[in-house]
């Protein structure tokens, strides 16, 4: 008797992340390949990810790279996009504490 196991994980893809955010895909791909990369995750010389690249037609019909990420890669994405943005006000309100 054999065991198999299956996942069904919820995952969400970098094409939904870039439409949800307003972001251009290329730029949601840049940053999920740094944020793995910085988890530990292996990319090889095409950006692709064994654990999380897949490929969605486009508009055209052609494939086109995608990463489809489980929640706590998209958890991680998004607080990643939160730090930016708060780092982005902390810069401002020190110009503006500098002003008289």
């Amino acid at each position: 008797m054999s065991l198999i196991t299956t996942t069904n994980a919820v995952t969400m893809s970098s094409r939904e992340i870039a439409e949800l955010t307003g972001k251009r895909h290329d730029n949601v791909i840049a940053d999920i390949r740094k944020m793995l990369l910085e988890l530990g995750y292996q990319i090889d010389a095409d950006g692709r990810s064994p654990d999380f690249s897949g490929d969605v037609p486009d508009a055209y019909g052609r494939l086109q790279h995608c990463f489809n990420l489980p929640r706590r890669e998209v958890e991680i994405q998004r607080l990643n996009e939160e730090l930016r943005k708060e780092r982005l006000l902390r810069r401002l309100n020190a110009r503006e504490n500098d002003y008289p």
